[in-house]
């Protein structure tokens, strides 16, 4: 009897054990579901409010007037630089802040290939910046090939630049007609986005080269 007992004891606390054992896992499952909808909740609020600012930056008309500081302390007007061809540009707001550098510095690399790929000749880099010492040392610290201008935040896109968030960078192309063209705000968590608009920029130069099929 006392055996009996026992083991039906044993065989309680056994399946107690396996009752815990499988709602805890599905706990963990229900909480692995629970982040993964929420992450993938916020990815899409992102693309969704980037998209958003990227539509309505395109074809805003760049004034013809506006000029950019050289590397040398001269300004320029950017109606000059656009004689020779469209410009892709690479537009930095921020070179005081840490955490933007930080962010830029992890693309860095695949920037600069990037820019050997088109040509240093049809990309400009703006740089947040009205002081040519610090366009120099930019320029020197990411080994950038292309011409390192600066221009104050706000003066380029209202829309990019005129935010509660500024992004730290973007890009886009300016046309000879000085219309933005072809913007972009990187989302790092979603690097086949950014692989696949270096691409469709490429292509773009390859055929206004007249290198394209």
């Amino acid at each position: 009897m006392n055996k009996t007992i026992h083991f039906t004891y044993m065989s309680l606390i056994l399946i107690l054990f396996v009752l815990f054992i499988i709602g805890y896992i599905r706990q963990g499952d229900n909480k692995l579901t629970y982040e993964g909808l929420k992450k993938d909740s916020y990815n899409y609020h992102q693309i969704y409010s980037i998209n958003l600012e990227q539509i309505n930056t395109d074809n805003v008309t760049v004034s013809d007037t506006l000029s950019v500081l050289k590397e040398n302390g001269e300004n320029i007007l950017v109606s000059e630089i656009l004689n020779t061809g469209d410009k892709f540009v690479i537009r930095f707001n921020d070179a005081g802040c840490i955490s933007c550098m930080q962010y830029f510095k992890k693309h860095i690399d695949y920037i600069n290939m990037f820019i050997s790929e088109v040509g240093a000749q049809n990309v400009i880099c703006l740089l947040n910046s009205n002081n040519p010492r610090i366009i120099r040392s930019f320029k020197k610290q990411y080994c950038i090939s292309c011409e390192v201008y600066g221009l104050s935040i706000g003066l380029l896109s209202p829309i990019m630049e005129v935010s509660d968030t500024v992004v730290a960078y973007y890009f886009c192309v300016l046309s000879k007609e000085y219309l933005m063209e072809n913007c972009f705000i990187n989302i790092q968590e979603i690097s086949e986005r950014t692989d696949a608009y270096f691409e469709s920029i490429k292509r773009k130069f390859a055929v206004l080269d007249g290198k394209g099929d």
